[in-house]
């Protein structure tokens, strides 16, 4: 029995996303405090370890200053004895490391252990920890802004043959954008996909000019839905005449374009299901390479949601029949007495399948979610019986797409036409159980009227964030136009897009509609759809990005006033941050080449592919000449190798110098040339061990020849040392009478911001 759930408005409760950082540089700051029992030793020490992209190898570097008596030995150690030996001294080593050291590495199991003749047990320890994140910062998200970089105005629209209708968008691991419905030919409609790179600009290596026309049938053919498999194929899914019926229809492309003949021999694959009208709206792709493709089918009286399997081949999977003993790969399922319509379909983790759509609830359209276990059965921990029907306003609500959360919930979009108020977007989120999200605007959905007349919304996407796009059209009240709202976790509007949370973008002149919404890896928004220029309908491709920049500041998100990065193709949820290392516990440079500035960690949690171009804006003092010889160095793999990029091209304006890298690590700035010496300034912050900020804490700094500042923390628990002469070692303590703080030597290269302190338990 179909349950339909009821909603009342009322005020919502706020959600926080978190994140953890997985770490490919360690260090430790030695003492004799973390000694056990802790000694009365001065001596202190710094240790870095640095663990290749491959992790099977480490280049440890320790370094020691002032030890009580000669040195006896030197390890890496875990609670069972030593790991590695190291030389006495100061040094760099290479290890081999299995998997398992691996592990005890990153779970911070490992530490450094001093012994001299004074201190037979141990002198020095310091535990060895990844890299602290004090200044993680998530990746950017779209503010709403037209993206210039997109073709110069962030619209693009791309005529095929007569009317053309863009359906759906899916963006490639390389940047590249896919749209996807259809082209009328001079009699009839026919399957059409056209392929942009990055700036917009068709893909001449897609077909030779970008776009690829596919006749699937004999007449009237339109592809609903798009998706892209692991290895680059491109899978469309739509409707089909065949003969006297109109049947799902499933085409798959290789990535050059072409008809993929290992599909079904030539790329095509028809189903009927009844004898009338059927069509696919929705695709996705199983982690095993089957293909999912939902929409609706014709019983004889009235339409059905229709989910249908396909092998990787092509062809139906026997094995999801929805425990109804046919065993051919289809599964149609009646919500409601009438008239039932499947739009979105997503699969879970669990491999379970989320089908969205509406259904006739009594004299009312309400929306309608469905949920399947993997055979096609349906899911009775699903709402008891795998089926929710809601009715949220007195009058129709539709879902004509679904997105699934991280975290279980599932979020569905559409529109909600309530008696005397034309219809406006509607947003609903669902727990996994299948009930309504109540932390989400207080009842699990939230209205957003955009103008004054009807509007839709026809996709969804989830930011890594957690916030909710949607994508639709809204009637301007001359005709339509592009339309996207931005939610924020807890759905109330998020006020950094476009300062309200809504959009409207006119690209043609008469009925506009954004069918289709995806998120870049990037963060930008590309809603593709209709865009009726003249007498005719084009493709239409919108791009919203940051705001208006210059190609070299595109894209670019600072670390700190000194690093930024951009990621042309990351995806996921992730933290990225740079640390300053000392210099001293860093593998030597190559022979003749001198640090400008101090040597930087720079790291990310988040998952990516393709290239990473960070930014580095070297201090003013910096003169021409060692700028223009300046070069940016990533120890990867052992060694010190030369990433600086030419493109962008540096600018001694700016003091600004690029590195083009295929992943993050450690990296210095250095010249042939020497530097003169300077004074600059050295701050951070103390935090505790909660990482809550110290206030009224005292610091001091030490130099070589014994002379000793200080400093006290801020309110808000910054310190502050001002004229610290370049090129001379230092070591930094801080005092508190609650928290123990590591000592930390740090050799002075450039000016620092971000010296911190984090209380050790």
């Amino acid at each position: 029995m179909l349950k339909k759930s009821f909603i009342l408005f009322a005020t919502a409760i706020i959600l926080f996303l978190s994140w953890s950082v997985s770490a490919r540089s360690f260090t430790a700051a030695l003492n004799g405090a973390q000694e056990v029992p802790p000694n009365s030793s001065n001596a202190v020490g710094v240790g870095t370890i640095i663990l290749n992209s491959a992790e099977t190898n480490i280049t440890v570097t320790l370094y020691l200053s002032a030890l009580n008596g000669t040195q006896t030995s030197a390890s890496i150690r875990n609670s069972t004895g030593i790991v590695f030996n190291l030389p006495n001294g100061n040094s760099t080593q290479n290890f081999s490391v299995s998997p398992l050291q691996v592990a005890e590495l990153k779970a911070s199991a490992w530490f450094f252990r001093i012994n001299s003749i004074n201190f037979p047990s141990g002198e020095l320890r310091g535990q060895i920890n990844a890299l602290s994140a004090n200044n993680a910062v998530m990746f950017p998200f779209s503010n709403g802004s037209l993206d210039t970089t997109f073709d110069t105005d962030g619209i693009v629209t791309t005529e095929v043959s007569g009317n053309n209708i863009a359906q759906a968008v899916a963006v490639q691991t390389d940047g590249k954008i896919i749209a996807a419905g259809f082209s009328r030919n001079a009699l009839n409609n026919d399957f059409a996909l056209a392929r942009y790179n990055p700036n917009g600009s068709l893909d001449t290596s897609f077909d030779t000019d970008g776009i690829v026309v596919t006749q699937v049938g004999a007449s009237e053919e339109e592809a609903f839905a798009v998706a892209i498999q692991p290895d680059g194929k491109i899978i469309l899914a739509g409707q089909a005449i065949i003969g006297a019926s109109t049947d799902i229809a499933v085409v798959r492309y290789n990535p050059n374009g072409s008809l993929d003949t290992t599909f079904d021999a030539d790329g095509i694959v028809t189903t009927p299901i009844g004898t009338g009208t059927e069509l696919a709206r929705s695709i996705a792709i199983q982690t095993d390479g089957k293909i999912i493709v939902a929409g609706q089918s014709f019983n004889g009286t009235n339409n059905d949601v229709a989910v249908i399997r396909y092998n990787s081949d092509g062809s139906l999977d026997t094995t999801f029949d929805g425990n109804n003993g046919t065993g051919n790969g289809i599964v149609t399922t009646a919500a409601g007495s009438g008239n039932d319509f499947g739009y979105g379909v997503k699969i879970q983790p669990d491999g379970k399948i989320i089908v969205a759509g509406y259904y006739l609830g009594g004299t009312t359209n309400d929306a309608l979610l469905i949920r399947y276990n993997s055979d096609g059965v349906l899911d009775t921990s699903f709402d008891g019986d795998g089926i929710v029907g809601t009715a949220i306003g007195n009058n129709s609500d539709e879902a004509f797409a679904v997105a699934l959360q991280p975290n279980g919930k599932i979020v569905i979009a559409g529109c909600i036409n309530q008696i005397g108020i034309p219809n406006d977007f509607l947003i609903v989120r669902y727990n996994s159980d299948g009930s309504l999200d109540t932390t989400f605007d207080g009842d699990g959905a939230t209205i957003i009227p955009i103008g004054n007349a009807a509007e839709f919304a026809l996709g969804v996407a989830i930011q890594a964030d957690g916030k909710i796009i949607a994508a639709g059209f809204s009637n301007n009240g001359a005709n339509n136009d592009f339309a996207v709202v931005r939610r924020n976790a807890d759905g109330s509007p998020d006020t950094t897009f476009d300062g309200d949370g809504k959009l409207t973008t006119p690209i043609g002149t008469s009925v506009d509609s954004a069918n289709g919404v995806e998120i870049q890896a990037d963060g930008k928004i590309v809603v593709v759809g209709r865009a009726v220029i003249g007498a005719t309908a084009d493709f239409g491709v919108v791009r919203y990005g940051y705001g208006t920049n210059a190609p070299t500041n595109d894209g670019f998100f600072a670390l700190n006033p000194t690093v930024e990065v951009r990621f042309d193709n990351a995806f996921g949820v992730g933290a990225t941050f740079s640390t300053p290392i000392n210099s001293l516990a860093l593998p030597n440079l190559p022979n003749g080449l001198n640090l400008l500035t101090t040597p930087r960690n720079i790291q990310t949690s988040a998952a990516f592919s393709g290239d990473i171009l960070v930014k580095f804006i070297l201090p003013q003092r910096i003169d021409a000449a060692n700028f223009n010889a300046a070069q940016v160095l990533q120890f990867e793999n052992n060694s010190w190798i030369d990433r600086t990029a030419n493109i962008p091209p540096r600018d001694f304006a700016t003091r600004t110098i690029y590195a083009r890298v295929s992943q993050l690590s450690t990296f210095a700035i250095v010249s042939t040339l020497v530097q003169q010496p300077a004074n600059v300034n050295i701050s951070g912050k103390m935090l505790s061990d909660n990482r809550k900020t110290t206030t009224g804490s005292l610091i001091t700094m030490t130099d070589s020849n014994g002379q000793t500042r200080y400093a006290f923390t801020n309110p808000q628990g910054y310190y502050h040392f001002q004229n610290v002469p370049l090129r001379q070692t230092y070591i930094f303590r801080a005092n508190s009478k609650r928290l123990k703080f590591a000592p930390q030597i740090l050799t002075v290269t450039d000016e620092i911001d971000d010296q911190n302190f984090t209380a050790v338990q």
